[in-house]
């Protein structure tokens, strides 16, 4: 094809080429422009992420070392009072265990029983019924208060009369379970 031969058409391509050029020219300095700026911010997001590590770092070393110092603090103690004997799950029994005198309204005092040796036990020991032993109040006879009458009595929870329809119940799920 032959050039144009109108010489405001060849004007007109060169303005718009012209054009083209110089907007393309923009685009590529504002994009390099957009590239140093995510550069600019990158760098600096990293140089952050960077300095927090450190200092989370840091604390975990120094509550490490803080650890480490109670631990051998646990240990020294524990070592003393396993060179005393004195550790918690070494108990020594209680002789005076349970050494209160019970009073009842009426007046009547409960004394326990104590052992071969002397001392009082706990429940965990097999004992005799208690004792129960009136106090006199108010009464001249000293011979009387000196010799108190010793009374052995059962518990006040006697078992009571088995109930019909629980026998019948018991009765009917050892039937099923013997079959």
């Amino acid at each position: 094809m032959p050039p144009s031969s109108n010489p405001e058409q060849g004007t007109h391509l060169e303005d718009m080429m012209k054009s083209l050029i110089s907007n393309t020219q923009q685009i590529q300095q504002n994009t390099q422009q957009q590239i140093q700026q995510l550069q600019q911010n990158t760098e600096h997001q990293f140089q952050q992420f960077q300095q927090s590590v450190q200092q989370f770092q840091l604390s975990t070393q120094t509550s490490i070392q803080n650890l480490e110092s109670q631990m051998s603090q646990l240990a020294s103690s524990v070592s003393k009072l396993e060179s005393q004997g004195k550790l918690p799950s070494q108990t020594v029994i209680n002789p005076k265990q349970n050494a209160s005198a019970i009073v009842i309204r009426s007046g009547k005092e409960l004394q326990e029983n104590t052992d071969e040796n002397g001392t009082k036990r706990g429940h965990a020991q097999n004992r005799e019924p208690e004792k129960e032993v009136e106090i006199q109040q108010d009464q001249d006879d000293e011979t009387k208060e000196d010799n108190p009458k010793v009374l052995v009595t059962r518990p006040p929870f006697p078992k009571g009369s088995p109930n019909p329809r629980r026998m019948k119940k018991q009765k009917r799920s050892l039937k099923l379970f013997a079959r």
